[in-house]
């Protein structure tokens, strides 16, 4: 799918059933955002997976990141877009 969508420089993370991996995604977040002049986010998917990035993103961050969230489902939510 990856080269499908003509992407470039993509990490693809599994997902584990123990959700360790959001926190190898937050990891390779903080790495990329050093070597990025912009501090901005865009998160989209698992409520619940966002809130845990962000969680760790901030826990051991001392820039301030400013996000742009879309949860697209949470056990609560039903989608209406």
């Amino acid at each position: 799918m990856v080269e499908r969508l003509e992407l470039a420089n993509v990490t693809l993370v599994q997902i584990r059933e123990d959700r360790s991996h959001l926190g190898e995604i937050a990891h390779r977040l903080r790495k990329a955002l050093a070597d990025l002049s912009t501090q901005h986010l865009v998160l989209t998917g698992n409520g619940r997976s966002i809130q845990a990035v962000r969680t760790a993103l901030q826990a051991n961050n001392a820039t301030e990141i400013e996000y742009l969230v879309k949860a697209y489902w949470t056990p609560e939510k039903v989608l209406k877009d």
